[in-house]
């Protein structure tokens, strides 16, 4: 889970970085996210109670976050494109370790196969949201 958290604030890092290169420093973008200015996915708002709940997240949101962003790694801009490249690739190995999760634990113990149906049910509606448009 460490890895994980690890890898998204990388991502975060990569985009930074693009976005410092048209102009904006670290400093201002991470005071529009404290101030609640900065637009982010709000996938993070949402609490992970337990091992399924990481599955449901990899195999689920992640899974939306390359559909919606694969088109991202041919954009012109340069830094954004090369960091769209590098999270991607980490999505989806995210997305797989998700779904082996969940199918490791559907195969499992009744309990643990309801855990997994527990996470699965609150994080569809989340990604699903990473569809619509702002």
């Amino acid at each position: 889970m460490l890895a994980k958290v690890q890898d998204e604030a990388g991502h975060g890092l990569y985009l930074y970085s693009a976005t410092e290169s048209l102009g904006i420093s670290r400093d201002e973008l991470l005071e529009q996210l404290h101030t609640e200015k900065a637009k982010y996915s709000s996938i993070f708002n949402y609490a992970t109670l337990n091992w399924a709940d990481m599955g449901a997240v990899g195999w689920l949101v992640d899974g939306a976050a390359i559909v919606n962003q694969v088109s991202l790694q041919r954009t012109s801009f340069g830094p954004y494109s090369r960091g769209m490249v590098r999270i991607c690739k980490e999505e989806s190995f995210h997305q797989r370790q998700g779904y082996e999760i969940v199918a490791d634990m559907a195969l499992g113990s009744p309990e643990q196969k309801q855990m997994a149906q527990d996470a699965l049910n609150r994080m569809w509606w989340p990604s699903l949201m990473m569809f619509r448009s702002s």
